[in-house]
């Protein structure tokens, strides 16, 4: 094993509640909002997550900021859900829909509204989960239940994502601080 003190720890991330991985994921952006040069102004991460939220936990708009593909954050608007503890399965159909339309019957007038506000602007929603590592395979699922979805409401080609542990450890690999975080 070759994990040490600059290695971001799965088992703290995994342990996270839903409060603190929020809290951790903002840390997260504010540095790499920080580093590419986004005003704080352009992040929003509320710690109030009891709240109706309309489906997102936390959202930058990178604007007018030329940012590669595949990144923490892409041009425009970024729309993050973030999911703690191992109990949310997203290669789960059933779960997918829970998520972005509720107890609701999936159409674009029940999508979850600030969802559905990223995809209008042409933004990216990805959905974070602190408590799982995801295989390449179910991830795909995962993706293809929220496109298809979205695409029953109206959103041709939707920008969506879905990441696990094992890429919040390379987005939080850059940051000795986050890293030293999840090492205590």
């Amino acid at each position: 094993n070759m994990d040490n003190i600059l290695t971001a720890n799965d088992q703290y991330l995994k342990q996270l509640d839903s409060k603190t991985s929020v809290e951790f994921f903002r840390d997260l952006i504010w540095a790499e909002a920080a580093r590419i040069g986004i005003p704080p102004s352009k992040v929003n991460v509320s710690s109030r997550i009891n709240v109706a939220d309309g489906g997102v936990d936390a959202t930058i708009y990178a604007d007018n900021i030329a940012l590669q593909p595949g990144g923490l954050f892409e041009e425009g608007n970024n729309s993050y859900q973030i999911k703690a503890g191992d109990s949310f399965k997203p290669q789960n159909k059933s779960i997918i829909q829970k998520e972005l339309f509720d107890k609701k019957v999936p159409s674009a007038k029940n999508l979850a509204p600030e969802v559905k506000s990223c995809l209008e602007q042409n933004g990216k929603y990805v959905i974070v989960c602190f408590g799982l590592d995801l295989i390449e395979l179910e991830r795909k699922k995962a993706i293809g239940y929220i496109k298809e979805f979205l695409n029953d409401c109206g959103f041709a080609t939707p920008k969506v994502d879905i990441w696990s542990i094992n890429n919040l450890k390379g987005f939080i690999q850059k940051y000795p601080a986050l890293v030293l975080q999840t090492n205590h």
